[in-house]
Parts: C-alpha cells; sequence; structure tokens
C-alpha cells in the first residue's frame, strides 16, 4: 500500500511542506516532495504584547492552503499535520492565524509548545548517523526567526531542552536600530549581554561539540 503523509510547518520566516512515504521496499521512509514559501510571520513579533501583523495572517493562511494543495498532488494522502512554532505562540493573536488556516483547508493546526518544538528538532538530529552514533555527548541549537531551542544529548538520550526567545527576526526588532545600517559596536555590545543573560544557565552543561542548524 503507498501511504503518505504529509506535514506543514509554519515558522517565523518560512513555511515548509513535506510529503513522505514508503521506499521500493516499504521499510523506510523517502521524501516525495519538500517546498518552501518565505512569509515572515513574526514581522513585528517584538511587541510588547507581540502579535501577527494582519497581512501576514492572510499570508500565512493563504501559502498554507497552497502548499497543501501541492502535497497532495503528489498522491492521495492518508495523514496531514499542519503545526506552527514561536511567532505563532507567542502572538496575543495566534488564535486568529489558526482560524484562518481553519478557513482556508478545512483542517486544523496544532501550536507546539517549546518543549515539543525542542523535542521534534532532538528526533530529527539523531536521524543523522553522523551526529547520533558518532557523538557520544553533544549540544544541538536551532537558530529560527521567532525562538532559539537548545537539546542537550548524552549518549543519544536527550537529556535537557529548552526553547528561549531569541531568535534572529526578534532579536533584529529589538537591538538593531536601522537594518540598513551596519552593526555598531553599541548594539552589538547590548545584543552580546542579552544573550549571555539569556542562555548562561538555560543547559547545564553548555558545551561542546555544538551542532548547529536553522529553518526559519
Amino acid at each position: 500500500m503507498n501511504r503518505r503523509v504529509a506535514v506543514i510547518d509554519v515558522g517565523s520566516i518560512s513555511i515548509k511542506a513535506l510529503v513522505a512515504g514508503p521506499d521500493n521496499t516499504g521499510r523506510d521512509l523517502v521524501n516525495l516532495f519538500e517546498a518552501t514559501r518565505e512569509v515572515r510571520m513574526s514581522k513585528g513579533i517584538s511587541g510588547h504584547p507581540p502579535v501577527l501583523a494582519e497581512d501576514r495572517i492572510r499570508a500565512g493562511a493563504e501559502s498554507v492552503a497552497g502548499l497543501l494543495k501541492e502535497c497532495e498532488e503528489h498522491g492521495p494522502l492518508e495523514a496531514v499535520r499542519i503545526v506552527a512554532t514561536s511567532a505563532v505562540r507567542s502572538a496575543a493573536n495566534g488564535g486568529e492565524f489558526v482560524k484562518a488556516v481553519e478557513r482556508s483547508t478545512g483542517l486544523g493546526l496544532s501550536i507546539l509548545s517549546g518543549d515539543e518544538e525542542a523535542e521534534a528538532i532532538a528526533m530529527g538530529v539523531l536521524t543523522d548517523p553522523a551526529v547520533g552514533h558518532s557523538l557520544s555527548k553533544l549540544t544541538v541549537f536551532d537558530l529560527g526567526g521567532g525562538s532559539l531551542e537548545l537539546i542537550r544529548f548524552e549518549e543519544e538520550q536527550m537529556t535537557q531542552r529548552c526553547s528561549l526567545p531569541l531568535g534572529s527576526v526578534r532579536l533584529t526588532e529589538r537591538f538593531v536600530r536601522d537594518p540598513r545600517k551596519p552593526f555598531s559596536s553599541e548594539e552589538q555590545g547590548e545584543l552580546n549581554r542579552h544573550l549571555e543573560s539569556s542562555i548562561v544557565g538555560s543547559i547545564h552543561p553548555l558545551e561542546g561539540p555544538l551542532v548547529g542548524c536553522s529553518g526559519g
């Protein structure tokens, strides 16, 4: 039976879709389709309180609907999962985006908690044999537009995880006064102090080797 599943991930910068199905042997999953649309859901997310811009809600819902249609063009889907991460999770009006997606697709959207996001990243990292079976201890960091996830592994087991509001878009809006100009030493100092105070103490021990990834 040619069973296919699809996942659509609404990140802070981009929205990604993946369709997977069994290979010719039926024993392993392979990627059948991948697509990415840059939407920048996190524009304005550094406000107090953080909110999603109305035009981003519309663009995001339209992109999810478009990606779902593209996924369905690759054959019948047994299951579809639509998830959202930091930008929607932290926004005071994140529920409006959830409703917009439901209207445009007829499907529900799940907002992952910080722990759930970190666990999903951990599961993905361990599928890489160069990481999961080669390093006895490591710290993984995943940098997105809205958040930074830190995951500690020891003997292929996840021992600690956390999600911090240190994404690239969030930090740029807060610390860079004019993105068109070079990054000043004053801005760099403020950012470094903020990063140090936020990261130190989040994971113990915070030590190498570090394995980084980024999706947005």
